[in-house]
């Protein structure tokens, strides 16, 4: 069933990106995605909803119009409009995200996670960013976050890919080595 959501998610989300390249929309259409993401994050009623088959798609349809109707595009509107006709609702969220890697994917733009014992520097995220900028050959954005639990160095995280230099990643491999020696 999964499987065949996000099949489905990612049919809608190209297909909605081509549609907002072709009205030059592409920006609008992001935040919109954005806001949507947000709500669905922030409100646990909303996002039971979603995912509620006993909700006919007519009652769907006013709820998201009531919802977004003033905030979000009306070309945002009527794709929402399409996935409660066709009972697609439910991949809502997995289609903004997607919508959203194509965008990132488009504008040459990667989002890193850092995360480490202490906040790095100005000029070690500087450093840390144009190393990954050349590699990548994107913009690099990155979100940094501490966790004293690594006992110092760091990880970085690019989608499914980590990058883990922590002192405690060290330490768990050197007591492994010595242990299994």
């Amino acid at each position: 069933m999964f499987l065949r959501s996000h099949r489905a998610a990612t049919r809608y989300a190209k297909a909605f990106f081509q549609m907002a390249q072709e009205a030059n929309k592409l920006e609008k259409i992001y935040q919109d995605t954005q806001l949507i993401l947000s709500v669905i994050h922030h409100s646990k009623v909303f996002a039971s909803a979603l995912n509620d088959p006993t909700i006919p798609s007519h009652k769907m349809q006013a709820i998201l119009e009531e919802a977004f109707k003033s905030h979000v595009d009306h070309l945002t509107l009527k794709f929402l409009s399409a996935l409660c006709q066709r009972k697609r609702i439910n991949c809502l969220m997995s289609f903004c995200s997607l919508f959203q890697k194509l965008y990132f994917d488009f504008k040459k733009i990667l989002h890193v996670k850092l995360t480490s014992f202490v906040h790095l520097s100005h000029f070690q995220l500087e450093s840390l960013k144009e190393k990954l900028e050349r590699h990548y050959k994107k913009i690099v954005e990155v979100t940094q976050e501490t966790d004293h639990s690594l006992l110092g160095g760091f990880k970085v995280q690019i989608d499914d890919l980590i990058y883990d230099y922590s002192i405690k990643t060290q330490l768990n491999r050197f007591h492994e080595t010595v242990l299994n020696a």
